[in-house]
């Protein structure tokens, strides 16, 4: 048996008990959602081999991402900063030079106004007939214009100090970003590597699928006892049936990998993979409440879907988690990144439609708008 049909019987055996969460209360709702993330937690835990060296190279890869997604982030963030300071220092610059062109011309209209000195100006109101009445009104006059001066000259000594530590925070801020720069390569170098280290377990693990088909097989009995005690179906029939052909399509891409049985006729496929990029959206494919989003063997990091009347949807092989259990979703909300964790075959979305545990194809219900 395959790799991907054993990955498939896990999830056959484990979803029956799952279907009815929406219709009980929200208590019982709840702890269907604990009990299965602790059940899936303790199959998980018992797994060993390379699917455990798969899931452990895939969450090295995705907190690796995430580093680096945020280092890009603050990269982002330093680099506006630097733009704006920079602007603001040419900005500073500017107002120095336009304040001392101001001045110069300010100097040399005086200069030119006032040949002989201040006290020529002050007394020059006497001499020029107007008498000795008009010292204060010529006395006022010059102190304004020494006022001004000095304002004119305090003003600029403040933009001298404002362009000296705008140049300050620069530098600062350059070597900062420099620090940065480094930690990123850094980070881009140990994500290039463990990627590369990832296509070497992927190429081994093609190479052993018989001790794959094993380990696959223990996880299978595993899980199943496990979810043996979960409550049973509570479903309403009719609403579940007038939901068909209002699914959606949760990535545009091809169908890699149709519903059913393969071309030998030896395995059954109980979903449908659809082609993707990595990173693009994993949109919901209809109302409901996230009953499970967290990694699971086979199928790297998965998200289950309760629809109500037992309907489910199944989401794997994401790259990126968008919502949490419990949390409530519309149809079209953004719920994931496709990836390729838990997949040695590429980018691709697993997806799944179930209805009181049993597997439907998905294009039946997804319809054409």
């Amino acid at each position: 048996m395959s790799r991907r049909a054993l990955a498939i019987a896990v999830l056959v055996l484990a979803l029956p008990a799952l279907a009815g969460a929406g219709t009980d209360g929200a208590g019982r709702a709840k702890a269907r959602v604990t009990e299965l993330a602790r059940a899936i937690a303790s199959a998980n835990a018992r797994l060993t081999g390379e699917v455990r060296n798969l899931e452990a190279a895939d969450r090295r890869l995705a907190k690796l991402e995430e580093d680096l997604a945020a280092a890009r982030t603050e990269s982002d963030r330093l680099a506006a900063e630097l733009r704006d300071k920079t602007r603001a220092l040419a900005d500073l610059r500017a107002a120095m030079a336009a304040r001392d062109r101001a001045l110069r011309d300010r100097a040399r209209v005086l200069w030119r106004l006032h040949q002989g000195g201040w006290l020529r100006m002050l007394f020059g109101a006497a001499t020029a007939g107007r008498g000795i009445d008009a010292l204060p009104r010529q006395f006022a006059a010059v102190t304004y214009v020494l006022e001004e001066d000095r304002r004119w000259i305090v003003g600029r000594q403040a933009l001298a100090r404002a362009h000296a530590e705008a140049t300050k925070e620069l530098e600062q801020l350059k070597r900062v970003n420099d620090k940065h720069y480094g930690r990123l390569s850094a980070a881009q170098d140990r994500l290039e590597s463990e990627q590369a280290a990832r296509r070497q377990l992927i190429a081994r693990l093609r190479g052993n699928r018989g001790a794959l088909t094993e380990e696959l097989e223990r996880a299978r009995a595993d899980l199943s006892r496990i979810l043996e005690h979960l409550a049973k179906v509570r479903a309403e029939a009719g609403r579940a049936q007038r939901l068909k052909g209002y699914f959606r399509r949760p990535v545009p891409g091809g169908v890699l990998e149709a519903f059913g049985r393969d071309a030998s006729g030896k395995y059954a496929r109980n979903g449908v993979v659809f082609q993707v990029r990595a990173g693009e959206p994993v949109l919901a494919a209809q109302d409901g409440v996230v009953l499970y989003s967290g990694w699971f063997k086979g199928y790297g990091q998965m998200l289950v879907i309760d629809h109500g009347s037992g309907l489910l949807s199944v989401y794997a092989h994401l790259q990126r988690l968008l919502r949490k259990a419990g949390e409530n979703v519309l149809k079209n909300d953004p719920i994931a990144q496709a990836g390729e964790t838990g997949s040695p075959d590429g980018p691709r979305l697993y997806f799944e439609i179930r209805r009181r545990g049993k597997a439907l194809d998905p294009m039946e219900w997804i319809g054409s708008g």
